[in-house]
């Protein structure tokens, strides 16, 4: 019983350990990228002539290594930029570690990330605020955020993330 619950593991891990096909259409055709293993994480498209860096976490149901074809975030992201000429190369990390990496230059795109406060001081480069290292995007479809609250509860949500801080 031992080796097979062992052999499963290890089939487990090679399963999820391998680039996650992309697929994306152009006109009216769709063209499937198998990806590839590069340096520590994935690659896509590796031969453009401009190759950037991603770094993202596990954080399912939207991305996770371990997800079925790694999440609707990766696949979107990666035909993204892919569509647009770009190379991919994608690192999951601690989401620690992923902001290290994007506000020291050390990669090109952090993602996703929904919402920095404009105070959010970098624990990186501490004389910096996050919003003066990094940009956000257009918000990407898809990943609305809702609150959740048992049914005898009320959420005053006007709308503006002030109204749901809590001092």
């Amino acid at each position: 019983m031992r080796i097979f619950l062992i052999a499963a593991l290890v089939l487990s891990f090679f399963t999820y350990a391998q680039p996650a096909p992309v697929t994306y259409t152009v006109d009216n055709k769709n063209i499937t990228l198998p990806g590839e293993k590069y340096k520590s994480g994935y690659g896509y498209n590796l031969k453009a002539d401009t190759v950037l860096r991603l770094v993202t976490l596990n954080w399912p149901p939207y991305i996770d290594d371990h997800l079925c074809n790694k999440g609707f975030l990766y696949q979107l992201t990666v035909s993204m930029l892919v569509k647009r000429g770009y190379g991919v190369h994608i690192e999951f990390y601690p989401w620690a570690r992923a902001v290290r990496e994007a506000e020291l230059g050390k990669a090109d795109i952090l993602f996703p990330e929904y919402y920095i406060d404009d105070d959010v001081i970098s624990k990186n480069i501490l004389t910096k605020t996050r919003n003066q290292l990094l940009a956000l995007s257009e918000p990407i479809p898809g990943g609305d955020l809702s609150f959740v609250a048992l049914k005898d509860h009320t959420i005053d949500y006007d709308g503006s993330i002030n109204s749901v801080k809590t001092e």
